[in-house]
């Protein structure tokens, strides 16, 4: 029984290392739970700007989508919609750019910080102002 199990598992780890390791696993899995043995392609949407906000900002290549850097993001990007004149993917990119300036001059400021700060700025008492140019706001933090 122990010989079997050392074979199996022995069998599994070889399988998982020369196969292409969690991949192949993934695909087994999707071939075993469909009912023809075919994996339905993979609709691979664009994704989010909170999304790529927040792995830009955890320096990784992927996140959750149920992250809550992710969410984060998404409340201040939500929250600033009716304030800025850009769009969502627009404002992201206003986002990186600033936060890349302020590399380059040295200064350490998470994005998640730079967008909150933008948010502050457009209080209640500067609704007349709306919607504004943010980008042109996030370039002055």
């Amino acid at each position: 029984m122990i010989r079997t199990l050392l074979f199996v598992s022995a069998a599994f780890l070889v399988w998982y290392a020369l196969g292409g390791g969690e991949a192949s696993v993934q695909r087994v899995v999707e071939q075993l739970s469909s009912g023809t043995g075919e994996v339905p392609p993979a609709i691979e949407a664009e994704p989010s700007p909170e999304y790529i906000l927040a792995t830009r900002a955890m320096r990784v290549d992927r996140l959750a989508l149920d992250d809550p850097l992710v969410h984060q993001f998404k409340v201040l990007l939500d929250a600033l919609a009716p304030k800025c004149r850009e769009d969502r993917v627009r404002l992201a990119r206003a986002v990186i750019d600033a936060h890349a300036a302020k590399l380059s001059r040295g200064v350490e400021m998470p994005t998640l910080t730079l967008l909150a700060q933008a948010d502050a700025a457009l209080s209640e008492p500067t609704r007349s102002s709306w919607p504004t140019n943010c980008a042109d706001l996030l370039g002055r933090f």
